[in-house]
């Protein structure tokens, strides 16, 4: 099975959710099914958001905390 995970992260604002959003298009198109974990935005100026994006060749259902 083939599976991958990128972890995006960076201050609010910088755009986080929208490389997220890239990343797992990119993966679709590349026939791979994802799982987008979205970190949920700090509201404080300049805080640290990040993304993760799973994607394999088999059905995801949950996301694995590999990164950690």
């Amino acid at each position: 099975m083939k599976e991958i995970s990128i972890l995006v992260g960076g201050k609010t604002g910088d755009g986080i959710k929208e490389a997220g959003l890239t990343i797992a298009g990119l993966l679709n198109r590349l026939g791979y099914r994802f799982f987008l974990y979205d970190e949920y935005p700090s509201l404080v100026k300049g805080g640290h958001n990040f993304n993760v994006i799973s994607g394999s060749d088999k059905k995801i259902s949950v996301h694995k905390k590999s990164w950690i």
